[in-house]
């Protein structure tokens, strides 16, 4: 069994030395893996965006749900503040409307969100409250007579509709995807730990800046990497076709020396044979001449 793959080693071996390494196999094996390079970038590029999408989706929907969270949680304490003082006077009344008018107004400066309200409920009416002064008066005076906003929120009434008897039982944060990027966030209202409605907020969070900066930052680093190996594949393809050509004017030189040395043998073989076939007809001649003089003789 040893000897049998002994055998084949051998024969293997023999035939690997057989080979010879051309300059079109170097040529054939740059290709290759100019061209695996080329698809490991692309496999990973592709990975990459892929990542970057996920991480992106994550990275919005945390983000608004966190700015509306916050929202509410600064309008419930001072909510909270203005219920434990005890004997609240006409200048702490205006403090803590001018207040929730800050917190109500504040986000809308954020260029990515676009709408921000409270939502209660009134009669079996859905109302959006987008001013301090109106939500003073709903929460501490329950003045039922809310006027209507100078900005409609229809879309937020409508989805709240929609989702206002999860919200209430869960108490949870709720985010609706509309689009690619646009979150809609309902926050449960809860101050005075009583149900009262929800906290509204639209919101688009930019992300897709940082995500082009990594994939151009990726693709400038490809880039440069199949670069660097390129000019290394050069540099061997020059090295290895320089030995290529090296190797076959050796080739040729020790070509022609064999012809010339076959040439020469082939020269003295006729020499050879040319005074052998003297020799022999000399010989000859020398037996003929003697007979002839023995019968010349007799």
């Amino acid at each position: 069994m040893a000897e049998s793959d002994s055998k084949q080693f051998r024969q293997i071996t023999g035939k690997l030395k057989r080979f010879r390494f051309e300059l079109k196999h170097i040529i054939v094996l740059f290709m290759i893996l100019i061209l695996f390079q080329l698809l490991v970038s692309l496999v990973h590029k592709i990975s990459l965006q892929r990542f970057l999408k996920k991480t992106q989706d994550w990275y919005q929907q945390d983000s608004a749900e966190r700015l509306a969270n916050l929202t509410a949680t600064s309008l419930e304490l001072l909510v909270e503040t203005r219920i434990q003082n005890k004997n609240p006077g006409s200048d702490d009344a205006r403090k803590t409307i001018e207040a929730l008018n800050i917190i109500l107004s504040q986000e809308i400066l954020q260029h990515n969100v676009q709408d921000v309200c409270v939502l209660v409920e009134k009669g079996g009416r859905v109302a959006a409250i987008d001013n301090g002064r109106v939500l003073y008066a709903f929460i501490f005076k329950n003045d039922a007579r809310i006027p209507p906003s100078d900005e409609p929120h229809p879309q937020a009434i409508q989805m709240y509709g929609k989702i206002k008897k999860k919200l209430q039982a869960s108490e949870q944060i709720v985010s609706i995807l509309k689009g690619r990027e646009t979150y809609h966030v309902f926050v449960p209202f809860v101050p005075k730990g009583e149900y009262m409605g929800a906290l509204y907020m639209k919101n688009t969070p930019e992300f897709s800046g940082i995500a082009s900066e990594i994939i151009s930052s990726y693709n400038e680093t490809s880039l440069i990497f199949v670069a660097l190996i390129f000019l290394g594949l050069l540099a061997m393809f020059y090295i290895s076709s320089y030995t290529v050509k090296e190797r076959d004017a050796a080739r040729e030189l020790l070509y022609r020396e064999r012809e010339k040395q076959l040439e020469e043998h082939i020269h003295f073989q006729k020499e050879a044979l040319f005074a052998k076939r003297i020799y022999h007809t000399h010989h000859k001649a020398e037996k003929v001449m003697g007979f002839i003089k023995e019968d010349l003789q007799s």
